[in-house]
């Protein structure tokens, strides 16, 4: 916004809270809400807002005849800046229900992967189990010649058995819902490091709990960040390491420059973590990517804020 349209803008806020003091009505009103919705979807704040209203106030005061004009003046003024601020009300109505959305559609998505994750986990295991005995008893009783094929395909079995485990692990691992945040991003960190060849270090409390949705966006993060994010996968070493205030839970993962993490532009930490994002910010949470301190390599930082429900412990959960 140029000068001139500042000082333009000012004037027309003068002569709008004028009206109001004047004629008051529904028209003054609607011309508030206008105005104040105009300086919102031009990006300016609402303590922007605030000070032309007080400006309008100011010039309207000092012209005041009296004590009587001058509480008259400071009665409009308490309406108009109500009116004008409406548009801003709205639009954080508006994004909370959005939170309130995403963060309901992201339980219920987990509450998916979840039961998904204990049937492959549990049933499948069963049924494997049970075929794994028929084909021992099988092996014990064939004839020579069909040993080697009853051995491919206990073989294949046994690969089937693992891949399952993996899935279901991928999906929703139950370390998670029995232990909680940090020792599940342990056995995570081994799974991962021993794929990739890297090392990575958690550090963390491993008997404090949070609330389901907290462990879950954070565990979410780790996860993405070093599986999905870091499509290079060069990092010879990662540090994962959460810690918590009485305000905060925060999650950072940093590299050593070899690029686990994403290589993308700061500003928006790259399009593989807009998912991340948006399961945070469903807790009111950041998302924050940023060379280390040290020059040496990429971190991300994960921050929610804690309410009193999202902290738990062990023994009450």
């Amino acid at each position: 916004m140029t000068e001139r349209d500042t000082k333009t803008t000012r004037a027309e806020w003068h002569r709008a809270f004028g009206s109001y003091l004047e004629h008051g009505g529904e028209s003054a009103r609607t011309a508030a809400h206008e105005l104040g919705g105009q300086l919102m979807k031009s990006g300016i704040p609402l303590r922007e807002m605030l000070n032309r209203v007080m400006g309008a106030m100011g010039t309207a005061a000092r012209g005041a005849d009296g004590h009587a004009q001058l509480a008259r003046v400071f009665a409009a003024g308490e309406a108009f800046m109500f009116d004008c601020a409406a548009p801003y009300d709205d639009a954080l109505r508006a994004a909370a229900e959005t939170s309130v959305g995403l963060r309901a559609q992201a339980d219920r998505m987990e509450e998916q992967l979840r039961r998904i994750a204990h049937e492959i986990h549990d049933s499948s295991a069963q049924y494997l189990a049970s075929v794994h005995t028929e084909l021992h008893r099988a092996l014990a009783t064939a004839p020579s010649e069909l040993v080697p094929r009853l051995q491919r395909v206990q073989a294949l079995l046994n690969q089937v058995d693992s891949d399952l485990r993996r899935f279901s692990q991928e999906l929703r691992p139950t370390i998670l819902d029995d232990l909680g945040l940090v020792p599940a991003l342990h056995e995570l960190s081994r799974s991962v490091g021993e794929k990739k060849g890297v090392v990575i270090v958690v550090d963390g409390p491993m008997d404090e709990r949070f609330s389901p949705a907290v462990e879950t966006a954070l565990y979410r993060t780790v996860q993405e960040a070093l599986t999905g994010a870091g499509r290079q996968n060069h990092a010879r070493r990662v540090k994962v390491k959460i810690e918590s205030t009485q305000n905060e839970i925060r999650c950072s993962i940093a590299d050593d420059g070899g690029g686990l993490t994403s290589r993308s532009s700061a500003s928006n930490c790259g399009s593989e973590l807009i998912g991340i994002r948006e399961r945070l910010a469903a807790l009111g949470g950041t998302l924050v990517y940023e060379n280390r301190p040290d020059g040496r390599g990429t971190q991300l930082t994960a921050s929610i804020p804690l309410e009193v429900s999202h902290v738990t412990t062990r023994l009450g959960r």
